[in-house]
């Protein structure tokens, strides 16, 4: 099928609405994200935004704490700081770099999970901001994370609480998020795109019409790991953490469970 280079292009004029998928790191941003930009309507990327060549601003990949970014107030500040960002020439970088199935492409989508802490900056930066906001249960979110993290058995209740941390700090600036763009976002729980796939295709739309192709039911490859329907895996992944580990989780999340109701979640209780 033929591409069509933002090179070639003047995207400036033919981008009329921009598309952020933002949710935390193991939230299913990159299936959302893959769904999307198979609609002919959009101009997408080979990665995700922070991951492009001439992006100017902090990329986890060479940050200490790839995937607990928001652990720590000293993370969280350096990723919120406007002086780490230079958004004209990561626009222009962004831009050069995307490809659409069409020539009258206006829809222009990404996603990178730490762009949750800087909402407010892309709705400065960019015309016709639309957000799709998306949030998943936190123990499967602290599995998927320890999963790929912990090297030593010795370091998994640090591991174990250094996610918990990250997520509840996720939580709470998501429903800042959400509160903040009633309008122009739309809020979509994993759980639910998995179990009615068709009815969040639906209101994707609702929120941005030219995406009349959109369909989550269907295969697609994620991260080299899975090449296949969206299914919900949360059983899976909470399976593997044993009672020491869900007592280790809930030191941190008990102090946050009005935050965890706010999406729907409560405590497990241990095994």
């Amino acid at each position: 099928m033929k591409r069509y280079l933002g090179a070639d292009q003047d995207i400036e004029k033919r981008v009329k609405t921009h598309l952020f998928v933002i949710g935390p790191n193991q939230s299913g941003s990159t299936f959302v994200t893959r769904a999307i930009e198979r609609c002919s309507a959009t101009w997408s990327m080979a990665r995700e935004g922070q991951h492009m060549l001439g992006y100017h601003g902090p990329d986890t990949l060479h940050h200490d704490i790839a995937l607990t970014w928001a652990s720590s107030s000293k993370s969280v500040d350096f990723m919120r700081s406007r002086a780490n960002y230079n958004w004209g020439k990561t626009r222009k970088a962004w831009y050069f770099q995307a490809q659409a199935a069409r020539q009258d492409a206006s829809i222009f989508v990404t996603k990178s999970p730490p762009f949750l802490l800087i909402a407010d900056q892309l709705a400065e930066h960019f015309k016709q901001v639309r957000f799709l906001f998306l949030i998943r249960n936190p123990y499967a979110v602290v599995e998927g994370i320890c999963r790929r993290t912990i090297e030593q058995e010795s370091e998994r209740a640090e591991a174990l609480r250094l996610a918990a941390e990250h997520i509840m700090t996720c939580f709470e600036y998501q429903k800042q998020n959400i509160e903040t763009y009633r309008s122009t976002g739309l809020f979509l729980s994993y759980e639910k795109i998995c179990s009615q796939p068709l009815e969040s295709g639906r209101k994707v739309q609702d929120l941005i019409p030219e995406l009349t192709e959109l369909d989550f039911n269907q295969r697609i490859a994620v991260k080299g790991m899975y090449d296949e329907l969206l299914r919900n895996m949360n059983e899976d992944h909470i399976g593997r953490l044993g009672p020491q580990d869900i007592l280790t989780i809930n030191e941190v999340f008990a102090s946050k469970l009005d935050l965890m109701r706010f999406f729907g979640y409560e405590l497990l209780a241990d095994i």
